[in-house]
């Protein structure tokens, strides 16, 4: 078995992935919201229209969370380097999908190109 050693991130870097997920998910809620008329603004939603918005919110809300920590780890004079390398992991396995991308920083290509999707 072979392990990949992904090197920790700068804050740089952990601040670009996150703006930069953060904006997919914000086009990618846009455009369902401007296809499927029940998701738009001012709509009035149905219980299934609500459970499709709460994806992309769950998705910020995670994409945050690791920014976060990660960012406390980096910050923190002993910050702890098992929590930081699992958070970064984590983070790129969740931005997994967009590694091709045109807008993805450049110094986010090589942590990306190696990074396991998140699986269940």
């Amino acid at each position: 078995m072979t392990t990949t050693v992904i090197a920790p991130p700068t804050i740089e870097q952990v601040c670009a992935l996150a703006a930069f997920a953060t904006a997919r998910v914000r086009e990618t809620t846009d455009a369902l919201k401007r296809r499927i008329p029940e998701l738009a603004e001012g709509a009035e939603k149905s219980a299934d229209a609500a459970l499709i918005l709460r994806v992309p919110e769950a998705l910020t809300l995670a994409i945050g969370y690791y920014e976060k920590t990660l960012l406390q780890q980096l910050e923190w004079p002993d910050g702890n380097p098992g929590i930081l390398r699992q958070a970064w992991d984590d983070m790129l396995g969740l931005c997994a999908g967009w590694r091709d991308h045109p807008e993805l920083p450049d110094d986010l290509r090589e942590p990306l190109a190696t990074a396991k999707p998140l699986e269940p």
